[in-house]
């Protein structure tokens, strides 16, 4: 018979765990468990099942209590994989409605998630690659290569799945079109992807939404919708009959409803032989063909938005955002337009001058522009990432949301505002640096050179006398040309780093700013570029992405008094920002690109209960990384951290330092071994 005592261990150590959570909620599973038994050859799965509960507990709270119902029923024989699986598109479901998740986890059957997602829908595993494949030809034909094709399910993602969604770093296409003709599915793909290019090309993108209310977003984006259509339709006339396959909304099919109407509205700007009868639609097609002659004036297609906005309210359609749904189905739900200040912390939203509307019927006399004072602007990007699940193998899509905040004050306003406005687009420039030479390094056997290769001539003379036709490469140089390198170093800000490094009285924080400000320095000096980034997490819906300087900027004082203000706080959820920083890197020009992290210890986060599964995340990350050419590097002050460290990072990746004084010269001398090499 197997011993199992290290699963019974495990079990033991994660009720405890429950325990601390909520008391209340271990003692009824104590309760549960001691009826069904404690099936000793089950530890393992049990101990997993725990873990399901505790992270409800902490982040589906409203859930404990069916999923403890149903304990039985797992713990008897289901699958404790596909349990887990249902258990991850429960949280899902609890972020668009509580409601659904409630629903899932009640009458939902875990059986149905013992086969993967991605078998699932009109296009098998096996193919999605080579789909994928060809849709990221056409978005780098544009000059897109930072965005992924990605598919995603209705099923899984709720009312997002049934519309493209397009991100900085992704475009989302439905697994399975919600469209009746299944002969046009592909099609519609293709004219999905060509529709985000129009707003990759000419929409401004993730815009504070300032006040203005979710009838007007959705009317800004049927009318932005149709702008970048037109614009893309100028250069390549064939997408008028691409597109025009999938506009098919009538007043007999489409209705009266806010959602007809914008149907109706959609196929009028896009076919000109189409007629409508309804006066909404009709002064929709007037404003727009009017302000058509100057596609690239967005302001007077915003004063068309508002003005067919006012139009509606006056009708009184109701209008529910929430069960609203983009026409016609090739069209991305238009999230990529703003910065969504319901998903973020309060201190994260701020209103620039010119983002403040009012609907209020210009006869009344109330100014359509609220006046408000000039505030300091941080610029705010929210990216979703993978995340490793070890205990099944297999990624969470889209499970980690990066807050990606550029900060900037006063001094180094101009700077930013101009170089990080979008961005999903890749601006290549060209750096007028000298190359770097390495006179420790002598280039032999040349057809030309600074002077004569001694070794090489004599061999060609030796060959000339033995009759054999000589060599003429008898030249050599000295040093080496190489392109500059791209290094990020990125800084742990989690709560952990406010302690005193062991044997000093200055804090791992500011350890960390002081080595940050020695480092550009030096790789500024060796004709090298470096970013200062930092981090921390409060749940996998909030890791908090900090920029201190890009690589487009020089170290002056602002950045300085950035760094320097910074205070620690939250968690260290180790594997999204990695990835984060590994995306940001990829976008660079530089040959070699370099992560620099320094950190304090393992990675951990509120709503994580497994010791093992943020660990084995952040390796998953750092594999990801090297995989697509960036090298990464750990500083770590945990002097217990060798085996977490070593599993993350790897041999030879990693450094563990023990003292304030060794940290700098340890972070200076790996940077110079990780460019030279």
């Amino acid at each position: 018979m197997v011993d199992n005592s290290t699963d019974m261990a495990l079990l033991e150590r994660r009720l405890e765990t429950l325990k601390t959570v909520d008391a209340d909620l271990h003692e009824r599973m104590q309760a549960t468990l001691a009826r069904t038994g404690h099936q000793r050859e089950r530890a393992s799965a049990l101990a997993e099942l725990v873990a399901l509960l505790t992270e409800s507990a902490i982040v589906a709270p409203d859930c404990c209590d069916i999923l403890l119902a149903r304990w039985f029923t797992f713990s008897a024989g289901e699958d404790w994989r596909a349990v887990r699986r249902w258990f991850t598109h429960g949280l899902r479901l609890y972020e668009e409605d509580v409601a659904s998740a409630l629903h899932h986890f009640e009458r939902g059957n875990p059986e149905q998630f013992t086969i993967d997602e991605a078998q699932q829908g009109d296009i098998p595993a096996q193919a999605s690659e080579q789909v994928q494949k060809r849709f990221r030809h056409i978005l780098s034909s544009f000059g897109f290569t930072d965005i992924s094709v990605k598919f995603h399910s209705a099923s899984t993602f709720g009312k997002r799945g049934v519309r493209p969604t397009l991100s900085p770093l992704n475009l989302h296409l439905p697994r399975d079109p919600l469209i009746s003709d299944v002969e046009h599915k592909e099609d519609l793909r293709y004219a999905a992807v060509l529709h985000a290019v129009g707003h990759l090309i000419y929409s401004p993108l993730r815009r504070p939404p300032g006040n203005r209310p979710p009838i007007l977003q959705a009317i800004l984006g049927l009318i932005e919708d149709a702008r970048v259509e037109r614009l893309m339709m100028n250069s390549y006339p064939a997408l008028q009959i691409l597109w025009g396959r999938f506009h098919v909304a009538t007043r007999e099919q489409s209705g009266f409803d806010f959602q007809g109407l914008a149907a109706r509205l959609a196929r009028a700007l896009h076919d000109p032989v189409y007629e409508d009868s309804n006066n909404w639609v009709q002064a929709g097609r007037l404003l727009f063909e009017e302000a058509a002659g100057d596609l690239s004036d967005h302001a007077v297609f915003t004063r068309i938005a508002r003005d067919l906005t006012r139009m509606l309210i006056k009708l009184q359609l109701p209008f529910d955002s929430q069960k609203y749904c983009v026409e016609p189905p090739y069209r991305d739900d238009n999230a990529a337009l703003w910065l969504s200040s319901d998903d973020m912390p309060p201190d994260r939203t701020s209103i620039s001058q010119d983002e403040s509307y009012s609907l209020s019927d210009e006869k009344t006399g109330s100014s359509e522009k609220t006046s408000i004072s000039e505030v300091e602007m941080n610029e705010v990007h929210q990216t979703t990432y993978p995340e490793w699940d070890h205990a099944l193998e297999e990624l969470r899509p889209d499970w980690v949301t990066v807050i990606d905040r550029i900060e900037y004050d006063a001094s180094s306003r101009s700077v930013r505002a101009g170089e990080r406005r979008h961005p999903s687009r890749t601006v290549l420039r060209t750096r007028g640096r000298k190359p770097v030479t390495d006179r420790s390094i002598r280039l032999s056997k040349l057809h030309e050179g600074d002077e004569l290769d001694l070794d090489a001539a004599l061999d060609s003379i030796t060959q000339l006398k033995a009759g054999r036709a000589p060599d003429p490469r008898v030249f050599r140089r000295h040093g080496r040309s190489r392109r500059p390198a791209a290094v990020l170093l990125l800084m742990d800000l989690s709560k952990s780093t406010d302690r005193f490094v062991p044997g000093s009285f200055i804090t791992v924080l500011d350890l960390e700013k002081k080595s940050a400000g020695l480092l550009v320095d030096l790789i500024e000096e060796r004709g090298d570029r470096i970013a200062l980034h930092g981090f921390d997490s409060n749940g996998r819906n909030q890791v908090n992405y900090t920029h201190f300087k890009d690589f487009q900027e020089p170290f002056g004082s602002g950045q300085q008094a950035l760094l320097d203000a910074r205070e620690s706080g939250l968690s260290t959820r180790m594997g999204g920002a990695i990835r984060h920083a590994t995306a940001l890197l990829k976008r660079e020009q530089e040959e070699k690109k370099i992560l620099l992290l320094i950190t304090d210890g393992a990675p951990s986060d509120i709503d994580i209960v497994d010791d093992e599964y943020l660990v084995e995340d952040a390796r998953e990350a750092v594999r990801d990384a090297l995989a697509q050419g960036v090298q990464v590097f750990c500083l770590t002050l945990d002097q217990q951290g060798d085996g977490c460290a070593h599993r993350i990072f790897g041999l030879r990746r990693y450094l563990i330092v023990d003292s304030a004084e060794a940290l700098t010269s340890h972070l200076m001398a790996a940077v110079v071994r990780l460019v030279d090499s």
